[in-house]
């Protein structure tokens, strides 16, 4: 029962992490983020006047983006799409998703 429970447990905690996923990327798609970034790099103040987020808000996606393989940073800091994000994720790329 208890292994039942522990499995039960984790299936929750991967729906969940799907679920942060999904509402982080479609953030990002709808906000047009990846497709700013093509155009050069930003730093995280010149992104949140973008975008119109919050000092508390930005850092937590920009850090979840990175952790997930599709944004990065300069030598200067500043965000950048990786290779994966402007072949995918960028509207004008011939392989957009």
């Amino acid at each position: 029962m208890t292994n039942d429970l522990e499995q039960a447990r984790f299936q929750i905690y991967a729906l969940q992490d799907g679920a942060v996923r999904a509402q982080a990327l479609t953030f990002a798609l709808r906000t047009g983020m990846f497709d700013r970034l093509e155009t050069g790099a930003l730093s995280l103040d010149d992104l949140r006047f973008e975008l119109g987020l919050s000092n508390r808000v930005l850092p937590a996606l920009i850090s979840f983006l990175s952790a997930q393989g599709l944004l990065a940073r300069d030598e200067a800091g500043r965000v950048v799409n990786t290779v994966a994000a402007s072949t995918f994720l960028v509207r004008g790329s011939a392989r957009y998703i």
